[in-house]
């Protein structure tokens, strides 16, 4: 889909390395002249979308915890974003009662008459 509508490796790796050395232009005012400044916002999220496209950056993390027992307890923390995923709307999505997806209430909504239609089916 994305070499249908032109959009080559060659091309996304140009514009991932345009991000990476991304400035801005700040206003001239009475105090200061206009300078060319680093995007760091711009910047950092690059790289973060460079290790995310390599595998690098997880958003599951385990720990490990020794009691005074001598046990090992592993807690896994999993980092999630709030987006619904059903229809990938921004902020106010979550997991209720079991369920494997975050919803938001237009699609909790939508979806619990085929939920409420599987109660009881084994």
């Amino acid at each position: 889909m994305l070499r249908a509508s032109g959009l080559s490796d060659e091309l996304l790796s140009l514009r991932i390395e345009e991000g990476l050395n991304a400035t801005a232009i700040s206003k001239a005012t009475a105090h200061a002249e206009r300078e060319i400044l680093v995007n760091f916002s711009e910047r950092r999220e690059m790289v973060e979308l460079v290790l995310r496209l390599r595998g690098m950056l997880t958003q599951k993390h385990e720990h490990e915890i020794q009691a005074g027992d001598g046990t090992t307890m592993t807690i896994e923390v999993v980092y999630v974003g709030t987006d619904c995923d059903m229809c990938g709307a921004s902020e106010g999505a979550t997991y209720s009662d079991g369920s494997k997806e975050k919803l938001c209430d237009d699609c909790r909504r939508q979806a619990s008459p085929r939920l409420t239609g599987m109660v009881g089916e084994t």
